[in-house]
């Protein structure tokens, strides 16, 4: 597993953490809807159509676009599938922001959340449990994944199975939050079993994330700092940072020709911050807050 795969399983893990306590803690079914395309939708449209738009100074095609195109772009945009122009020619990667792809992923999950309580699966702890079970020894089989039209609507099935897998390990450590101890002699036996795994295909994400579900929540509740706990606290620019991470550092390396790894990190890093920053402010912040 790469790092970047690592730290996208992470987040997974995270929300369904997070979600379900949305859900659960929502008037309806409509307010948890409303919540979620409020925090999804603005930053994603506005990401997208800044770095649509810029796209020409990178070589994109975007100037050979008709009417057709644009509305096929809309309609991406819509089912939260980032529009399909390339660029940056000279680069191993040609897509203008390769980590936007998770975003409709998240969006199914949260949908993913409404079907499990339509059918009952949150009235047991073990319904859910066994739901976890089941997608995470899908997800190590690797069943034949489809892919055709639908899948911009549906997503390719082998890799929500892998998203939903790590979704609902963490919506089972809320929901299992009560019984589950969280303390270091714990965290580091996690430590000693995930480490070797982590080397086994087929079985590193599913080690990953149950034990590394452990570690990130022994972390986020077992260690008590009141510096951490200010980081991001009161401007969430957290999302911002995600999505415009990747455009940012595509720009840096097709004009400045960066080639040092860690040099990149240290001028994409603070910027990704700023931009991050300024979606919250300038764009996110209303739509989350508005009624």
């Amino acid at each position: 597993m790469t790092l970047g795969e690592l730290a996208v399983d992470g987040f997974f893990i995270v929300s369904g953490y997070l979600i379900l306590q949305s859900f659960q803690n929502s008037k309806s079914v409509y307010d948890y809807i409303r919540k979620r395309v409020m925090r999804i939708y603005p930053g994603f449209v506005c990401c997208a159509v800044i770095v649509v738009g810029f796209s020409p100074l990178i070589g994109s095609n975007l100037a050979a676009w008709g009417a057709r195109d644009y509305a096929r772009g809309a309609l991406d945009i819509l089912f939260l599938n980032w529009p399909d122009i390339r660029g940056f020619p000279e680069l191993k990667f040609h897509a203008l922001n390769g980590a936007a792809w998770s975003i409709v992923y998240e969006f199914r999950c949260y949908l993913l959340v409404v079907f499990l309580a339509f059918a009952g699966i949150y009235r047991s702890k073990a319904g859910l449990l066994f739901v976890t079970l089941l997608l995470l020894v899908s997800h190590a089989i690797q069943w034949p994944t489809y892919i055709g039209p639908l899948a911009k609507m549906t997503g390719e099935p082998q890799l929500f199975i892998r998203m939903a897998s790590l979704f609902c390990v963490g919506g089972a450590y809320y929901e299992f939050r009560d019984r589950v101890k969280l303390n270091a002699s714990l965290a580091a036996l996690a430590i000693v079993l995930l480490m070797p795994c982590l080397f086994v295909s087929g079985v590193a994400e599913p080690a990953f994330a149950i034990l590394g579900g452990y570690l990130i929540f022994f972390f986020a509740f077992g260690i008590k700092s009141e510096s951490l706990a200010r980081i991001n606290g009161r401007q969430d620019i957290s999302y911002g940072t995600y999505l415009y991470a990747w455009p940012i550092a595509g720009f840096l390396i097709y004009f400045f020709r960066f080639s040092s790894p860690l040099m990149l990190l240290l001028a994409t890093l603070p910027l990704s911050l700023l931009a991050g920053w300024i979606s919250w402010l300038a764009f996110e912040r209303w739509f989350v807050r508005t009624k």
